[in-house]
């Protein structure tokens, strides 16, 4: 008995760090916010990748890949600490893919940090000359991978949520449903020009990120 009572509260600990953790990436996650006042040519035209703040031609590059990289590190902190969880604490067959699925974001959007955009289409016609002709850099094209990667993660943690769940919160059904809907719409954006892609992209980013937080709640409030 004595040695239950000495466990409990270090997975209560663990649990509340892994919410922290989450919600901290899910933050990050938003970093493109602060374009509006630091690249706001790029942030509201609503054809603008996100991406583009990034690029490696743009001042503040820096500022949005930090925010990337902290994002995908804390998520993969956190996942690192409920696999540990897992070893004591058996996981069920959602709680084991929604942190799979995190982890690929994770490593996804890590990868976009290590990997920004060389130009920004909007600004530059060079750069949008490549794009329409398909003769992108291969660092565009690693780029355009793990975006992708970041993109189905998110997909496959609402999906599973959505489907395995047994008890489903009705925010979390709803920003899951919102974000399967908006991640087809934006990626239906990326081959169609007169749909303006940034305005979908930002929006998934956003419910993604709020998504986070909540399950991560969740998670907090669990025993």
């Amino acid at each position: 008995m004595k040695q239950s009572h000495q466990k409990l509260p270090l997975k209560q600990r663990e649990t509340k760090l892994i919410s922290g953790l989450v919600i901290a990436s899910a933050l990050c996650n938003m970093m493109w916010i602060l374009a509006y006042k630091l690249s706001p040519e790029l942030v509201w035209d609503a054809h603008t990748y996100l991406s583009e703040l990034s690029a490696q031609t743009q001042p503040w590059s820096w500022l949005y890949r930090l925010g990337d990289f902290a994002s995908g590190t804390f998520s993969l902190a956190a996942v690192a600490i409920l696999w540990k969880q897992n070893r004591k604490h058996p996981l069920g067959s959602t709680q084991k893919i929604i942190p799979l699925a995190i982890l690929g974001y994770a490593i996804g959007i890590i990868g976009v940090a290590l990997f920004p955009l060389t130009c920004a289409v909007l600004t530059d016609p060079t750069c949008r000359a490549h794009e329409i002709s398909f003769s992108q850099p291969l660092y565009d094209q690693v780029h355009a991978l793990v975006s992708t990667i970041v993109q189905t993660a998110q997909i496959v943690a609402f999906s599973v949520y959505l489907l395995l769940e047994k008890q489903r919160d009705k925010l979390l059904s709803f920003l899951s449903v919102s974000g399967i809907a908006i991640a087809i719409l934006t990626a239906i954006a990326v081959f169609i020009e007169s749909i303006p892609v940034g305005l979908p992209q930002a929006i998934e980013v956003t419910i993604w990120s709020i998504w986070l937080i909540v399950w991560g709640l969740k998670r907090k409030k669990r025993k």
